[in-house]
Formats: C-alpha cells, sequence, structure tokens
C-alpha cells in the first residue's frame, strides 16, 4: 500500500439496502510520525445510491483510550482532534455537547476548529427567539469568542468514542510527518483494511 494515495478494494458484500449491488471501498491511509496511521474510507454501491463514509485513527503506539481530553491554552490551538462516526465532543465548563453524526461521517479538524464551529452553531440558536436561556447563551458566545481570540486554558474539549477511533494529536507530532522519511509508514493488510471498511458499515446500517 503506498501511503497518502487513493486505494480501492471489493469488501466482497452485498449492499444491505438494495440487495442488488455490491459494495467496494475506496481509502487512504495518511502517517503521522510518533502516532499511527490515519484512515480516510468511502464505501460505495455498484447499483443503488448508497455511500458511506469515515475517518479512523489507528494508532501502531497501542491502543486509543475510549475518553481523551484537552485545555484550550494557546500551545494547543493547533493540536490535531480526528473525530470517527459516532464519536461524541464535550465541552462541560458550557455544558456542550455534539455527536459526530454516523450519516455524515467522521471528521479531522483542531482545537480550534472545535471551538470555531462550536461558535457558530451558537450564533445559529442566538438567533432564535424561542431560545429558552438566552443569558446563558450569551454567555457561552462570550466564552468562546475569548477563547478564539486570546485562549487561556479555560474550556476543556472532551472526546469520548466507544469504538476507540478517534484522537487527540499533538501539533509537533503531526506536522513531523512532512519531515521524517517513509520508513515510518504504519502497513496495514488489505484484509484489515477491509475489516475496518465493514466494521465502519455496521456502525451506520444493520447488516
Amino acid at each position: 500500500m503506498t501511503n497518502d494515495s487513493l486505494s480501492y478494494v471489493d469488501l466482497d458484500m452485498q449492499c444491505p439496502l438494495c440487495r442488488k449491488g455490491k459494495l467496494s471501498m475506496l481509502y487512504k491511509l495518511t502517517t503521522i510520525p510518533y502516532f499511527g496511521g490515519i484512515l480516510t474510507m468511502s464505501i460505495k454501491c455498484s447499483f443503488c445510491g448508497l455511500k458511506i463514509s469515515d475517518i479512523m485513527a489507528i494508532s501502531d503506539r497501542g491502543e486509543l483510550p475510549e475518553k481523551s481530553e484537552i485545555k484550550t491554552f494557546k500551545s494547543k490551538m493547533g493540536d490535531l482532534i480526528v473525530l470517527s462516526a459516532g464519536a461524541k465532543v464535550e465541552i462541560p465548563e458550557l455544558d456542550i455537547e455534539l455527536y459526530i453524526s454516523g450519516e455524515t461521517g467522521g471528521e479531522i479538524t483542531t482545537v480550534e476548529g472545535i471551538l470555531s464551529e462550536t461558535l457558530e452553531y451558537a450564533k445559529i440558536l442566538a438567533k432564535d427567539p424561542s431560545i429558552e436561556n438566552p443569558k446563558k447563551l450569551q454567555r457561552v458566545l462570550k466564552l468562546l469568542r475569548r477563547e478564539i481570540e486570546a485562549p487561556s486554558g479555560l474550556l476543556t474539549i472532551v472526546i469520548i468514542d466507544e469504538n476507540r477511533r478517534s484522537a487527540i494529536i499533538p501539533h509537533e507530532t503531526w506536522v513531523k510527518r512532512a519531515e521524517l522519511a517513509r520508513e515510518e509508514m504504519l502497513e496495514l493488510e488489505e484484509k484489515e483494511i477491509i475489516s475496518l471498511g465493514k466494521e465502519a458499515l455496521k456502525k451506520k446500517i444493520k447488516v
């Protein structure tokens, strides 16, 4: 398998929706030195419109934790966050919970990206005249803007993933992938890729 290039694999499965087409998967493995791989996949049916996408962190340094957290200090704003479908993001100080939908697939973002996305959601809610607690929402908006503009470690971002496919990767670790040789590449056999694809499928469709 070539690192950072798209590859194709036949899942050897009938589509669980139409029962007519066959499922195939396009995938790409990006290797992060001192961490492992990030697998991006897209599963499609050859007959109907079924399409499923997901992103998984696959560490070769041991099993990923079910729960990870990070403070919003300035030095952490560029840390990479890999969110697999089914994961949950919490900001306990603001009483906020965000769910990564199985329909839309996973996401790769940063600590700053999480805060910015949450701020945009809060802005949309603030336009709703029927909002129950506008004062609380204004406090949320104020704190989010403050941490984006001048990060102080006031907030905590918690990632919870029962499937252990999400991760927080320090900025200094993932930027080194452009600096190190290919000898750091993580190799996965095709049967492992197929297994991960079928796992993603089961999370979203009862096969």
